[in-house]
């Protein structure tokens, strides 16, 4: 009897813990756009201060700055943004398998007034969710 109710106990408490640390969508689009006001604010460094070490490995702190702040240039300043869609995935192209999210944002620039972001984020080892990835269409 004990080995069956510590069984039911066991699977319970698991089912329970996976649950409970199911990330939502509002707080993957809040990690995204938290991440992108700090480049609309001209804060290029905190957001890669912000990224994810994968992030990092990929372009050095100035190099991201330059891009940024390019980018940027070319785009003139954020007018309106809203979230349009979530997109939950434990692969992604030449990246090592994990917890994804692809936050996709309806943006409007000064220079490109119909665009789309997209920000993908990865769940970190210590449970945070940090961004790996940043494109402008």
């Amino acid at each position: 009897m004990f080995k069956k109710t510590f069984y039911a106990f066991a699977l319970v408490a698991f089912f329970a813990t996976a649950f409970a640390t199911e990330t939502s969508s509002a707080d993957l689009e809040f990690v995204a756009s938290n991440w992108l006001k700090l480049a609309d604010t001209g804060d290029e460094n905190g957001e890669w201060d912000q990224a994810s070490p994968i992030f990092q490995s990929h372009i050095t702190r100035p190099d991201w700055v330059r891009t940024i702040e390019n980018m940027r240039h070319q785009l003139g300043r954020t007018i309106s943004r809203e979230v349009s869609g979530v997109e939950k995935k434990k692969t992604l192209p030449g990246m090592p398998d994990g917890s994804y999210a692809i936050v996709r944002f309806k943006s409007s620039f000064e220079k490109l007034p119909k665009a789309t972001e997209y920000v993908t984020v990865i769940q970190e080892k210590d449970e945070s969710w940090k961004v790996v990835g940043y494109f402008v269409q």
